[in-house]
C-alpha cells in the first residue's frame, strides 16, 4: 500500500513540475489578443562598489535647424529620436 502511494505521489509531483515549466514560459499578447514579443526585463544597474542604484537615463540627442548636432539647451535645437 505504501509503495503504491509513493508511486502515485511521485507521478503527481512529476506532472505538477511539468505544468509549472509550461506556465513559466511567458506568452505576451497585445490588446487584440495576438501574440507579440515580450518586453525585455529591466536591467540591473550597480555602482563600482557593487551596490544597486537607479540606472542612468540615455542622453537626448538634439539637432539645430541646419541639421547639425547641438546641445539640447541651445536656441533652436530640437530633440531627435
Amino acid at each position: 500500500m505504501t509503495r503504491s502511494f509513493a508511486l502515485i505521489a511521485a507521478f503527481a509531483l512529476a506532472l505538477s513540475a511539468g505544468a509549472a515549466g509550461d506556465a513559466s514560459a511567458k506568452t505576451c499578447k497585445d490588446a487584440k489578443g495576438k501574440f507579440t514579443a515580450c518586453p525585455v526585463a529591466a536591467t540591473v544597474c550597480k555602482d563600482p562598489a557593487g551596490r544597486f542604484m537607479k540606472c542612468p537615463t540615455k542622453a537626448a540627442v538634439c539637432k539645430d535647424a541646419a541639421g547639425k548636432f547641438a546641445k539640447c539647451g541651445s536656441k533652436g535645437a530640437v530633440a531627435v529620436k
